[in-house]
């Protein structure tokens, strides 16, 4: 009712907006809110790719549409970061004893990981599913131990039945550490804008370097300006 008295566009700006909010409400929103979160991502990305596959009964064109570009966007759904889920909670026991067993499968000479390009380039992306599907199986491949070796965590706990894991120290200490992941997206977004902010400042790059870094650096000692008995969390970087 507000958008249908607010809105001076026409009945065909009216269809347009609502098919905008029926898809941010009924697609996007539940996706965008759990987003931050690195371990539940190749879960929830899974999930927002099976809602819009049954959105396509609703809106075909704006799902297809969404589909596409999903498919540029497989990052946590690509063989080395699909483990992941093994520390998420929305991944079902059965689920993860599936993916251990068939990453364990591989053999030391098969694990490779897939590449564009030399040396260390963008991951292969995984096709995306014409099908509902919840089984993350389907995602794991030669390249999936290398999670382990990238984030630098201990595979010990593969070794055991699932059901051990929360009873195991290694399992314990390796979550706290992808609980803690920050997901590229924020932290690329804000280094963007300390560029923009800060890029005039200096003509050299060296004395740019050094300008981010200090401003950084004292962002993250100063306490929350809105909660000054908020201490900060973040890593400082200490300048000689």
């Amino acid at each position: 009712a507000v958008v249908s008295t607010q809105s001076t566009g026409g009945k065909g700006q009216l269809l347009k907006l609502g098919k905008f909010v029926q898809f941010v409400v009924y697609v996007y929103l539940p996706w965008w809110l759990t987003a931050p979160i690195a371990s539940a991502a190749p879960v929830n990305d899974l999930a927002l790719i099976n809602t819009l596959l049954r959105y396509r009964d609703v809106d075909e064109r704006v799902a297809k549409a969404v589909l596409n570009k999903m498919g540029l966007h497989m990052w946590y759904l690509t063989e080395e970061l699909v483990p992941l889920s093994l520390f998420s909670s929305l991944a079902s026991d059965d689920m993860k004893q599936k993916m251990v067993e068939k990453m364990m499968g591989f053999s030391v000479d098969e694990r490779v990981l897939k590449r564009k390009g030399e040396e260390y380039g963008k991951p292969v992306f995984p096709e995306v599913p014409e099908e509902v599907t919840n089984d993350l199986t389907c995602f794991i491949g030669p390249g999936s131990l290398e999670f382990f070796s990238l984030a630098r965590l201990g595979t010990s706990f593969l070794e055991k039945p699932v059901a051990e894991w929360e009873l195991d120290s290694s399992y314990f200490e390796e979550k706290k550490v992808v609980v803690n992941l920050a997901v590229v997206n924020d932290a690329a977004e804000r280094g963007v804008k300390l560029v923009a902010d800060f890029q005039d400042t200096a003509k050299k790059e060296c004395n740019l370097q050094a300008i981010l870094q200090t401003v950084d650096n004292e962002r993250a000692r100063v306490p929350d300006k809105c909660n000054r008995k908020k201490e900060p969390t973040r890593w400082n970087l200490v300048l000689d």
